[in-house]
């Protein structure tokens, strides 16, 4: 499913209006990404099946973070395989309440960047947020849990207002929130399996 969905763009370019073709580094990271998440899992002691499913979500997180970085895109098919792969994950990570947790986190992250987005929206009339952000949200919300959502989202946002300090964006300009949204759900995720 995974080399389904990145064989998708990656060999060309993106739908939309503005277009990124993946560069030949940029490929061999994300082809290289799956085999190495799950082997580094079977290696920390995964289950197979969770070492699988740690191997389809990298490289859709990580290809959906480089296109909205460089296309301020995010495919639905990248959100959704991460979604479906955090499903498969839930029993490992979550052993009592597995799908109320998953469903749950990725409740609650939907709710958190509604509730921001009317907040932006009634103070100034423009939309912040794509839709794919609230796909690659719902999908780290699955991953994290209930109890992980409001950490990774404040991550997500301070590695967003970082990224967009470095590469020099003028105010009024679109900010890629999806290296963000990776980063905060990834770092809670591994944290909630380490608390």
């Amino acid at each position: 499913m995974t080399a389904a969905v990145l064989a998708g763009w990656l060999g060309g370019r993106t739908a939309g209006p503005r277009e990124a073709p993946a560069g030949w580094r940029v490929r061999a990271v994300l082809l290289a990404a799956a085999p190495a998440a799950a082997g580094l899992a079977v290696l920390c002691g995964a289950p197979l099946l969770l070492s699988t499913a740690i191997g389809v979500a990298v490289p859709l997180a990580l290809s959906a973070a480089w296109l909205d970085w460089q296309a301020g895109l995010i495919a639905d098919i990248q959100s959704a395989g991460v979604v479906l792969a955090g499903l498969l994950a839930a029993p490992f990570l979550y052993p009592y309440a597995t799908w109320a947790i998953a469903l749950g986190g990725g409740g609650v992250a939907l709710a958190v960047l509604a509730l921001g987005q009317l907040a932006v929206w009634l103070r100034s009339r423009e939309h912040g947020l794509g839709a794919g952000d609230y796909g690659l949200a719902v999908a780290g919300g699955v991953w994290c849990g209930l109890g992980w959502v409001g950490p990774a989202l404040l991550i997500a946002v301070a590695v967003t207002v970082l990224l967009a300090l470095l590469r020099g964006r003028a105010d009024g300009a679109r900010y890629a929130f999806a290296p963000g949204l990776v980063a905060g759900f990834s770092l809670a995720t591994l944290a909630g399996r380490l608390a």
